[in-house]
């Protein structure tokens, strides 16, 4: 049997339904203990060896008939899923869209919703994969979009995160689902920036009410983090290949939850009470040096904060604000404090206004009387810090906020 390739022989057959080759792969819900559904994915051909996907359209565009090829795949699919439809009612099959075609045509075809009435599956049993970079026309993308969610079809946009993703689209488009490309979850447990990435992912998907799903998980620790980043649905090796139907034993997933959850039960448990234990730490010192504070006038603050910044090795910085927001201090450093040379970072000074900053106005509207915000970088120095606030009343009977950068150890 050829390896990787196909003849032209061959490559006839990718227009037979029977000849499509169609494994599936897993979607799971870890919280929920459950698979949620099954991505469908063509290898191949009959009697020729497993072919990656890209191969096979590539040959199907060599030879011109690379619209009729995604539309036999489509049909393998829909046959072959119908077929756990009938045991798993409540299971849901993804399939992958080819988006280029929808630059071709004016208005949608409906060609999934009659596969769907051909095999008497349910719209809302269907997620249509489309990977948006591929559509130059963002009219027509929603406008082929909008009419699948009308019949009831869930959309997701796939390779999200990836190199040439259209993010600025994805509010706009509105989709039911964003697929994390596997390229931002490898390694996810050991690459901070990637942890932020997928961060940010999952708060855009929480803004636009879609959910998300990471691809290529390979490990239980990518499995983990992508469960503390907010990642609801996996899919990837470490629960399985993609394997042809009647060789999927949903059994054998299911195997894996129980454990799982209880180590992300730990793993959570673990990271609350660590960060608890250090905000109550910066906590217990902000006291004390308000305590020193809330004896002397705003003339006075400066001297305190430049002793108390020698004691507290974990303080990038002390400064006081007023209750209008208004710089009172300037910003007092540690002396191992690096600060960033280029012109984007610069300390704020007496006078200068922090109205705007996420930890002074909520203490101000009167919201708070003390804030601990997530890592993050300082616009003062360049590096990563928390910065907690707190009200203070001081001799002069006027209140008054105390900030202190604390140096984050999350990198």
């Amino acid at each position: 049997m050829a390896k990787h390739s196909l003849t032209d022989k061959d490559v006839l057959k990718l227009l037979r339904v029977d000849d499509i080759v169609t494994y599936f792969q897993p979607i799971v819900y870890v919280a929920g203990k459950k698979v949620v559904g099954f991505e469908a994915l063509t290898r191949g051909v009959k009697g020729v060896d497993i072919i990656p996907p890209l191969e096979l359209f590539a040959r199907a565009e060599q030879k011109g008939v690379k619209l009729e090829f995604d539309r036999i795949c489509r049909e393998k699919a829909f046959q072959e899923f119908k077929k756990v439809f009938a045991e798993f009612p409540g299971s849901v099959l993804f399939f992958n869209f080819d988006g280029s075609s929808i630059d071709k045509i004016k208005t949608p075809t409906g060609h999934i919703f009659r596969l769907a009435e051909k095999y008497q599956l349910p719209p809302q049993n269907i997620v249509i994969e489309i990977t948006e970079n591929r559509v130059r026309s963002l009219e027509r993308l929603k406008r082929f979009i909008d009419y699948y969610k009308d019949l009831g079809f869930l959309i997701a946009l796939d390779d999200v995160g990836i190199e040439y993703s259209n993010l600025h689209r994805i509010p706009e488009l509105k989709p039911h689902i964003l697929k994390i490309d596997r390229v931002l979850i490898e390694n996810i447990d050991k690459e901070y920036y990637k942890q932020k990435v997928v961060k940010a992912l999952t708060f855009l998907a929480k803004d636009i009410g879609a959910l998300t799903l990471a691809e290529g998980i390979e490990t239980e620790d990518e499995l983990l983090r992508t469960m503390e980043l907010g990642i609801m649905f996996h899919q990837g090796f470490y629960f399985s290949q993609p394997k042809p139907l009647e060789t999927i034993y949903v059994d054998e997933v299911y195997n894996y939850f129980n454990g799982l959850i209880f180590k992300f039960y730990n793993k959570m448990a673990c990271y609350i009470h660590n960060r608890k234990k250090i905000v109550e730490k910066y906590k217990k010192i902000i006291d004390e040096v308000i305590s020193e504070l809330s004896k002397v006038d705003c003339k006075e603050f400066e001297g305190i904060l430049k002793k108390w910044v020698i004691k507290v090795p974990e303080v990038e910085c002390f400064y006081i604000v007023n209750m209008q927001g208004i710089m009172v201090t300037n910003t007092i450093f540690h002396k191992h404090t690096k600060v960033s040379k280029s012109p984007l970072f610069e300390p704020a000074s007496v006078g200068k206004s922090l109205f705007c900053k996420e930890y002074i106005y909520p203490l101000i509207s009167g919201i708070f009387k003390v804030y601990v915000t997530e890592p993050y970088v300082s616009l003062a120095t360049g590096n990563m810090v928390i910065t907690i606030s707190k009200v203070f009343k001081a001799a002069d009977n006027k209140e008054y906020i105390l900030c202190v950068d604390f140096v984050s150890s999350e990198e």
